[in-house]
C-alpha cells in the first residue's frame, strides 16, 4: 500500500485536466440545486429578511440533529451536502473549486465507482458523526465540505509527493497540505470556536475517507454498483419538493400576517409584509 501511494513524481502543476464523469455530475448537481435554492430564496423575499435568514430548502434538507434527523427527517444525512449558503456564494464556489481541483485526479486513480462511493461515504459519515457528537444542536449544517474534505485527504494519500502551490505561491507536498488543513480543522473543533463553521463535519468527512481507503476492497465487494447521479432527475425531485415547501411556507406567512392584522390592525404591517402580499396576489391572479 505504501509503495502504491508514494510512487509519484515531484512536479508542480495547476489544474487537474479534463473533467471526470462523477466529478462533472457532482458539479452539475450542486450548481443546479443551488440555482433552485436561489429562486425560492428570492421568491419568498429572503433577501429582505436579514443576513441570517435561511431558505426553506435548508430547513428541510439541511442537517439539523435536534429538530431534523432525530425527529425522523433522516434524509437530511444525504441531502445536506448538496445545499449551500444562498447569501454567501463563496461557500459553493470554494467547495466546487476544491472538488474540481482534487477530485478529478482522485477519480482517475481510484476509478469512478470507488470515487463515487468514497465521496458519499465521506458525506454521509460526516453527517452521522455530526449528529452523534451534537445530538441537541439546533443549528442547520449545509454544504459539500464534509465530502470534499474526504476528497482532500484521499488526494494527499494517493499523491503524497505531488507539489501544490499553496496560495498559488508556496510549493508544498500534497500530503502536508491535506494533513495541515485537517489539523487546523481539528484545532478549531477542539477549541470550540463559534465561527458558524461545522468543523466536526469537515474532520468527520476526512475520517470516513480514510476508513474507506483502508477497507476499500471489502466495501466495494459488498456494495452494489456505484450510486448513479442523474443531475436532471435529482434537480426535478428537489424542485418538486421545494415547490411544495414553498406553498406551505407562503401559507404559514400569510396566516401570520392575517393574525397580525386581526390583533394589531392593518396599519402595523411592515413594508416587507405588504410587498409579500402583493406578490402573492399577483401570482394568484395569473393562476
Amino acid at each position: 500500500m505504501a509503495d502504491y501511494y508514494y510512487r509519484q513524481v515531484n512536479t508542480v502543476r495547476f489544474g487537474p485536466g479534463a473533467l471526470t464523469p462523477v466529478v462533472r455530475n457532482l458539479l452539475i448537481a450542486n450548481a443546479a440545486v443551488f440555482a433552485v435554492q436561489v429562486v425560492f430564496f428570492y421568491s419568498l423575499g429572503g433577501h429582505n429578511q436579514g443576513p441570517h435568514y435561511q431558505d426553506p430548502m435548508s430547513d428541510w434538507f439541511g442537517l439539523n440533529p435536534a429538530h431534523g434527523v432525530f425527529r425522523g427527517m433522516v434524509w437530511q444525512l444525504g441531502t445536506y451536502m448538496f445545499l449551500h449558503a444562498v447569501n454567501s456564494p463563496l461557500h459553493i464556489l470554494f467547495n466546487m473549486f476544491y472538488l474540481w481541483m482534487f477530485g478529478v485526479s482522485v477519480e482517475q486513480r481510484m476509478g469512478s465507482r470507488a470515487f463515487a462511493w468514497m465521496y458519499f461515504v465521506s458525506g454521509l459519515g460526516a453527517g452521522v458523526l455530526t449528529c452523534l457528537f451534537w445530538p441537541f444542536w439546533n443549528a442547520t449544517t449545509i454544504g459539500a465540505s464534509g465530502a470534499v474534505f474526504g476528497v482532500l485527504l484521499a488526494y494527499g494519500l494517493l499523491f503524497p509527493n505531488r507539489m501544490i502551490l499553496l496560495f498559488f505561491i508556496i510549493p508544498v507536498k500534497a500530503i502536508f497540505m491535506s494533513l495541515g488543513l485537517i489539523a487546523i480543522e481539528v484545532m478549531y473543533m477542539i477549541t470550540s470556536v463559534n465561527d458558524g463553521v461545522a468543523h466536526i463535519t469537515h474532520v468527520s468527512g476526512a475520517v470516513f475517507a480514510y476508513l474507506f481507503l483502508r477497507y476499500q476492497n471489502r466495501i466495494l465487494d459488498a456494495a452494489p454498483s456505484a450510486p448513479h447521479i442523474n443531475p436532471a432527475e435529482a434537480v426535478r425531485r428537489v424542485k418538486e419538493k421545494a415547490e411544495q415547501m414553498s406553498e406551505a411556507e407562503e401559507q404559514r406567512r400569510v396566516d401570520e400576517i392575517l393574525d397580525k392584522i386581526n390583533k394589531q390592525g392593518i396599519h402595523t404591517l411592515s413594508r416587507n409584509d405588504r410587498a409579500f402580499l402583493k406578490r402573492r396576489a399577483r401570482r394568484r391572479d395569473r393562476d
